[in-house]
């Protein structure tokens, strides 16, 4: 009796826990979290963006009964742990129900475990909330107006870009187009048709009625074989959304390239790094050091006076936009003026982080009849990042010092998108 009332006293005690760190991920804006084993100590961190911050460390003698209970909340085997097992659970927590999207994975010290809060996605929400503005948004609205073609989704890790699969499915007209989702999870596009493919989404599109589904999205295309099959169905006039990992959108290009063999038929591409925002309510402004005036040098020729004039003019477009919560610019055509940075104090509206809602920084590829000529040719990323940028595309690390200006991210964030994203 004494050990099954310690055993149930701690299964009580770690559902608790797990409570209140998805609690406090809600409170402070994050949606991933990482509970991972240490050799001393269970390891909770949160994902803000492309960091992770350790959050709290808790007693190691416990990692067992966590990756049972969080086990049990997503129905995966809790006798398993020598491979990955993935499931979908609901919590309630303050008398709202969230849904959880759970991953466990075999490492060195145990299991890590991964969740991911999904309902923070619908709907309601836009492409405009997620970051997209002015030419790179026109560009999107435009492609998803077409009856047919490809459109990548990419992204450095898959969640962010399955959210924005499922905003971009959710704004097509459905009473002109009937819509089939193959995915490995229930995408939730109303008035879809999902079709469950686990692993092998290539057995799953022929069954299709080609003449029935007009708009068909793909929730991860991980294959030669499938990337050959997608363009196939291109050809045919079909319209496809599509998952496909990659850094950058011309990487994405090169790499769906290599995939079916041929440039004449390039996707269009939707590239997104998600980041933290600043708080907007306890945000601070100032003036950017001379080592930050060294980086803004180095990494955007900000002493060019063209290159201050387009940064200029891109940042009065974004306030035209309603990018940010003021009109007042934080450049001219000479120089930055201001940058922010967090609020060490931070706010009620923050839980006192300094931290908002994670944000995409975004660049959208179109090709180019001189993209689709030089594509093939070993041309270096960087020459095909010059092309694109030339033909008008707003770089990754161009669209993230935009909204530094405009005080929605900090300035490490702009460097670490530039480190990453060439």
């Amino acid at each position: 009796m004494g050990r099954e009332s310690s055993s149930s006293g701690t299964a009580s005690l770690i559902k608790s826990s797990i409570n209140q760190i998805i609690d406090n991920a809600l409170s402070t804006g994050v949606r991933t979290i990482h509970i991972e084993p240490g050799r001393n100590y269970i390891l909770v961190r949160f994902r803000r963006g492309s960091k992770l911050e350790v959050v709290n460390k808790l007693p190691r003698s416990n990692i067992l009964e966590f990756s049972k209970q969080l086990k049990k909340l997503a129905n995966l085997d809790i006798r398993k742990s020598s491979i990955p097992q993935y499931g979908k659970a609901k919590i309630e927590i303050n008398s709202k129900s969230h849904e959880l999207q759970i991953v466990s994975v075999p490492v060195l010290d145990g299991e890590k475990i991964t969740i991911d809060i999904i309902d923070s996605v619908d709907k309601r929400q836009s492409l405009e909330k997620l970051g997209l503005w002015g030419e790179s948004l026109n560009r999107v609205q435009q492609k998803l107006a077409t009856n047919h073609g490809l459109i990548l989704i990419t992204s450095p890790q898959i969640k962010p870009s399955q959210d924005i699969l499922r905003i971009l499915l959710n704004t097509v007209d459905t009473n002109s187009h009937s819509i089939a989702y193959i995915g490995p999870t229930d995408a939730k596009i109303p008035n879809s048709t999902y079709i469950r493919a686990e692993d092998n989404f290539v057995k799953s599109i022929p069954t299709l009625d080609i003449g029935k589904y007009s708009v068909i999205g793909v929730g991860m295309v991980n294959t030669s074989n499938l990337a050959c099959r997608i363009s196939e169905l291109v050809v045919k006039r079909q319209l496809i959304m599509a998952v496909f990992p990659s850094s950058t959108a011309i990487g994405a290009l090169i790499s769906w390239q290599r995939l079916v063999g041929d440039s004449s038929d390039l996707p269009f591409v939707i590239s997104e790094h998600q980041v933290t925002s600043l708080c907007q309510y306890c945000k601070v402004s100032y003036e950017p050091t001379v080592f930050e005036r060294l980086q803004l040098v180095t990494n955007f020729n900000t002493d060019n006076p063209t290159t201050m004039n387009h940064v200029h003019a891109l940042e009065k477009l974004a306030i035209k936009a309603s990018l940010g919560d003021s009109n007042e610019p934080g450049s001219d055509t000479k120089k930055v003026l201001r940058l922010f940075r967090r609020s060490t104090e931070g706010c009620r509206h923050c839980n006192f982080s300094g931290y908002g809602e994670d944000i995409g920084i975004f660049e959208v590829a179109e090709p180019t009849d001189t993209l689709r000529t030089v594509i093939g040719h070993n041309n270096s990323v960087i020459e095909l990042q010059n092309i694109a940028v030339g033909e008008g595309m707003i770089s990754l690390k161009l669209d993230a010092l935009i909204k530094a200006l405009r005080g929605i991210i900090d300035f490490k964030t702009v460097i670490a998108i530039c480190a990453t994203a060439g």
